[in-house]
C-alpha cells in the first residue's frame, strides 16, 4: 500500500481537502469587504502591507460564513483553541486582515502568532473522539513493507 494510501486509509491529511469539507469561493476573498479598515503594519515606505477590518456586531455572523472555507460553518458562540498560540477564544473575537491583496479569516492572536482559521481546534464535545478506535493511526507494518523508503539513511 502506498503512502498516500495509507494516509487516505487513516484520515490524515493527505495534500488535499475533500470536497464535502471545502468550499471556498476565492472572489469573496481577494474582493475588499465593505467595512472600514485600521492599517496594522507598513513596509519601510510607509505602505499598508496589513490591514484590520472593523466588522460590526451584526455582520460578524455573516462575514464568518462567507470568509469561512468549509461547508459546515462555526457559529460566532463557538469555542475554539489557536493552535499557534495555545489559547482560547470564542469565534465572535476572530479578525478579518486583508494582506497580499486578499482577505484572511484569523484569529485574535493572529498579530502575535499567526494563526488563521485552519488553526482553530473546536473544543465542542463532538469533535472529540469518542474512544480509541476513532483516532488515526497509523499501521507501522503496512508503512514498513511498502515500497516507500522511510528510513533515515
Amino acid at each position: 500500500m502506498s503512502v498516500s494510501a495509507l494516509t487516505r486509509r487513516n484520515r490524515c491529511y493527505n495534500g488535499t481537502m475533500p470536497s464535502n469539507v471545502y468550499s471556498f469561493s476565492s472572489e469573496m476573498s481577494e474582493s475588499r469587504l465593505p467595512y472600514p479598515t485600521i492599517v496594522r503594519e507598513t513596509d519601510d515606505l510607509g505602505r499598508a502591507i496589513s490591514e484590520e477590518y472593523i466588522i460590526p456586531d451584526c455582520d460578524r455572523q455573516k462575514v464568518l460564513e462567507m470568509l469561512c472555507p468549509y461547508i459546515e460553518k462555526p457559529k460566532l458562540e463557538e469555542r475554539f483553541l489557536d493552535l499557534h498560540e495555545n489559547k482560547h477564544f470564542i469565534a465572535k473575537d476572530y479578525k478579518v486582515v486583508r494582506e497580499y491583496g486578499r482577505n484572511w479569516l484569523v484569529s485574535p492572536y493572529y498579530y502575535s502568532s499567526g494563526g488563521t482559521i485552519i488553526d482553530w481546534w473546536s473544543e465542542d464535545e463532538d469533535d472529540e473522539p469518542e474512544n480509541d478506535s476513532e483516532l488515526a493511526e497509523f499501521d507501522l507494518d503496512e508503512l514498513n513493507s511498502s515500497d516507500v523508503d522511510v528510513s533515515n539513511n
